[in-house]
């Protein structure tokens, strides 16, 4: 009796075992499966992304020579608008160097008027004063 009881027992023993086994073998079937499928479709892809990734190094390679060309034309017109900036500059200097020179001139004009105001009035006065005086 022993001896059928531990047949039995390994009979349990050998079935459990071997159901696990299947399962397990069921899942790596479908993994494996699902492996596959992503694999076909990453294979397909590839050529695509390939083709479009070279398309996109042209385009940059293009944008990069186009503002390589931008930047050449724009220090050019920079160099052009320096020259006229120190163009302006010099002009700016020029006439308020003789718009400060003028101004000085001005100054001493209307101060030689003033003085020369300023003695005729003193003349002036003299004069009424002795006529006022009866000299």
């Amino acid at each position: 009796m022993v001896l059928e009881v531990a047949a039995v027992i390994a009979v349990v023993i050998f079935a459990v075992l071997a159901a696990a086994t299947i399962q397990t073998q069921l899942k790596l079937q479908r993994t494996l499966a699902e492996a596959q499928r992503v694999l076909g479709t990453v294979q397909q892809e590839i050529p695509v992304l390939a083709v479009n990734l070279n398309a996109m190094a042209c385009a940059v390679t293009a944008l990069s020579i186009e503002a390589r060309r931008g930047v050449d034309q724009a220090s050019g017109f920079l160099g052009a608008v320096e020259e006229a900036g120190e163009g302006l500059k010099q002009m700016q200097r020029l006439v308020y160097g003789k718009g400060d020179a003028w101004y000085m001139q001005a100054r001493g004009v209307w101060a030689g008027v003033r003085a020369a105001s300023l003695v005729l009035l003193g003349a002036v006065s003299l004069t009424k004063g002795r006529h006022s005086n009866g000299q």
